[in-house]
């Protein structure tokens, strides 16, 4: 006899993740509910350290990609922390 585990309900998540989607709802408009690129480029595949580098660059007015004007203001008012919650929820995309 196997005993299977049911996979139907939510699995746990770390919080920072939790809190990175809290913050990704700002992002989604542009960059997809599941990271997959619109206005914004495409985000899920790319690495949480990848992500805050980004936005990191983004805010300290670094030009990283065609959209760096719009970037630099989501950017602007974003914590570290709030960075690598959020670069820790995208990896999860």
């Amino acid at each position: 006899q196997v005993n299977s585990v049911d996979r139907s309900w939510p699995q746990e998540v770390a919080p920072e993740v939790a809190v990175g989607a809290k913050h990704y709802n700002q992002c989604a408009s542009c960059h997809g509910a599941n990271g997959e690129g619109g206005m914004g480029p495409q985000l899920s595949g790319q690495s949480s350290d990848m992500i805050a580098a980004k936005l990191t660059a983004y805010k300290n007015g670094e030009t990283v990609g065609n959209m760096s004007n719009v970037m630099w203001g989501q950017a602007s008012s974003m914590t570290a922390h709030d960075m690598q919650d959020i670069g820790d929820y995208v990896e999860t995309l």
